[in-house]
């Protein structure tokens, strides 16, 4: 201990801080491309989730559309729907409406057979 100078204690406090400082700074470095790396990654995957979600929809919307069809036919054929086959009607119908903003043909025949008292 008698044989350490001032100067050998500046170089170590020098040589300590530089080396904790560039640890800083490489960590700095690691944290920011692991943060690009990371975006990149989510980003496609909320793609992919944004891409089945519409799929999803899709076949929501066709399946409305299939069973609400399959109804007018039946209104059509028989004449009327029993009251469990109106209650789901109208729950299809909702979706198709309010869940999936639609406004098509499904609209128009819907307004008719309502204005026909078939519903």
């Amino acid at each position: 201990m008698e044989n350490i100078n001032l100067g050998q204690i500046s170089q170590i406090v020098l040589f300590l801080s530089t080396f904790f400082g560039a640890i800083t700074i490489l960590f700095k470095y690691i944290k920011k491309w692991i943060k690009e790396a990371l975006k990149t990654e989510f980003n496609d995957i909320k793609i992919n989730i944004n891409n089945l979600k519409e799929d999803i929809d899709s076949v929501g919307i066709s399946n409305c559309k299939n069973f609400l069809v399959s109804c007018y036919a039946k209104i059509e054929n028989n004449g009327q729907l029993d009251e469990t086959e109106k209650e789901r009607y109208f729950e299809e119908y909702d979706i198709y409406t309010n869940k999936y903003h639609q406004n098509s043909y499904i609209h128009t025949r819907h307004e008719k057979l309502k204005k026909e008292g078939k519903l």
